[in-house]
Formats: C-alpha cells, structure tokens, sequence
C-alpha cells in the first residue's frame, strides 16, 4: 500500500483535493468511495460530514506518506524483482516496467541518500537478525533514509555491547569455576585430617588390630591393654562404650568384642585336660611308692627284661 499512495495521492488531488467547484462533503465522499478496505478502516468512525473531510484526508497522509517506508518498499520491490527464466519478449517487458517504475519512484521522493546506499542497506538489513534489525528501525524512526554509513556505525557499536557483555560473562563464568576449583583442595585437606590418627600400641600409621605388635600379645595382654587405654573392647577405638558401639563384633562368636580379644574353647579344654593328667600322674605316683605290690611288679618287668636281653646274646643265666 505504501508504494502505492503516492501515484494515488497525486491523481486524487488534481481530481478531487484541489478542485474548488467540489465541496468538502462531497470530496469525503469520494475519498472514501475510492479506498480499498485496508485502507478505509482508518477513517470509518468518521462522519461523512464537511467538517470531518480534512481530517481523513490528514490522517491518510501521515500514515501513507513516509518516505522511509515508501523507499524500502520500492527497494523491496527491485530487489525482489522477477527473473526473466526464458527469451520471451513479455517477461523481459514486465522486468523492464518494474525496474523503471520503482527507480522513476525513487526520484520522485527527492531522498538526499544516493540510490545505490539505499539498495545495499536494505540487503544489508535484510540479512540482519530480527532482534538487531528491530533495534535499527527503532534507532532509526524518522522518514529519511539512513546513509550506508549510519548502519555501518550502527552495527560497529551494537558488536562492541556484544563483546563487552561476552566478556563479562566469560568473567563470571571464570569466577565460578575458580571458586569451584578451589572446593576438592579443601575437602582432601579434612579427609587427611581424619585418617592422621596412630596406632595406640605402636605410634605407627595403622589400625590397632592390624599392628603386629599387638596380634603377638597373648588375648588376656591384649584384653589388658584395651582397658589400661581405655578402648572399645568390640571395636578398638577410643572415646566408644560396647554399649553403644555399632562395629558388627567378634567373627567367631559373634559376641560384644573385638575378634582378636576372642579366648577359644578348645585351649580351655586343652588345659583342663592337661590339669587333669598332670593330677593323674601324681596321684599313681604317690600309690606306687606306697603299695609293695607295685614295688615288686617293677622289679619283676625289669628281670623280665634283662632276661630277654641276655637269651639274645646266648648268655643263660638266672635272675
């Protein structure tokens, strides 16, 4: 439409506008009669009435008639112009019209930027983003035309803003990571910290329960020395009540203490039968000394003897 009202606008005023036989009423009627729909909706809640006729008439051209809008689309129009895709006298006719037509168009609007500028801005614009070519009409919202250079200054700034924005966020992005890189260093310092502590038998860096000093110590040297140190008996650390000591305990039995403070049955056995030999032997002993008989059994087993030796060495003798 912008293209087209000022062909438009030109022949309604030498027909109608200035023609001072037609009253204002009647111009407001063919004003209105010669709109196309779009158009008319600008001034359709206006009464046909003289009075109302120079105020549609002013409210079309400030609308209509900028010259920016009515320059990109002659560009437009160029720009976009049909190919010719075969050797045909029509089609090269129809490329002439319109190239002639809008470059005629041009001129007419007396623009003080060269032709040639206006073209390349507007296929520079063209191939812009939306947000930057909307920063640009907006920059940019009287009717005369930018120079090729105005864009030029344009986009060398707003590139600038973008960097200076990249590179603060590069900053901050920086800061975070070196603050996140810092966090294991502290983090390794405190797990040092807690694994720091030393064997309570041997100051070596191990465990109790895997110092070999303290697996050599009989169970009743160990159980003591848990006590004199004040150990958990079921985990062996310190600062910790059986009670209320989560460690699973003894792998033997299963019972509340340590498995190396662990006392076998079988070396109670051991040494219950050996108390009970040992008392054995004292008491037959004791009876040997007291009964002649067992005296005389003794003398006898050693005659036998002596006699078994002697028949062996061809030796007869009585005993």
């Amino acid at each position: 439409m912008y293209e087209n009202w000022m062909p438009y606008a030109d022949a309604f005023k030498v027909l109608v506008h200035d023609n001072k036989d037609v009253s204002p009423i009647q111009k407001f009627y063919y004003l209105n009669s010669t709109l196309t729909h779009e158009t008319a909706q600008l001034i359709k809640n206006l009464a046909i009435i003289d009075a109302n006729y120079p105020v549609a008439w002013k409210l079309l051209q400030d609308r209509y008639e900028n010259k920016r809008l009515i320059t990109s689309a002659h560009v437009r129009e160029i720009i976009n112009i049909k190919l010719v895709s075969k050797e045909d006298a029509n089609e090269l006719r129809q490329f002439i019209n319109t190239a002639i037509s809008n470059f005629n168009a041009l001129d007419v609007l007396n623009i003080q930027t060269p032709i040639h500028e206006i073209i390349l801005s507007q296929l520079y614009i063209d191939r812009l983003d939306a947000k930057t070519k909307r920063e640009w009409k907006l920059k940019n919202s009287t009717q005369d035309f930018p120079s090729l250079k105005d864009l030029f200054e344009f986009s060398e700034n707003k590139c600038q803003a973008l960097e200076a924005l990249a590179s603060s966020s590069s900053n901050k992005q920086k800061t975070v990571y070196e603050r996140q890189k810092y966090k294991p260093v502290r983090h390794s310092s405190s797990y040092v910290a807690i694994n720091s502590k030393v064997c309570e038998c041997c100051n070596q860096p191990h465990t109790l329960y895997k110092c070999s000093k303290f697996i050599n110590l009989s169970v009743s040297d160990k159980s003591k020395f848990v006590k004199d140190k004040k150990l958990c008996y079921n985990c062996l650390k310190l600062g910790r009540l059986v009670r209320n000591c989560s460690s699973r305990g003894c792998r033997i039995c299963k019972g509340k203490h340590h498995t190396s403070l662990h006392i076998s049955s079988q070396n109670n056995s051991f040494k219950s039968n050996s108390n009970n030999d040992s008392d054995s032997n004292q008491k037959s002993s004791s009876c040997s000394q007291d009964s002649p008989a067992s005296h005389h059994s003794s003398s006898n087993t050693y005659c036998s003897l002596k006699s078994r030796a002697q028949s062996n060495s061809s030796f007869y003798s009585d005993c």
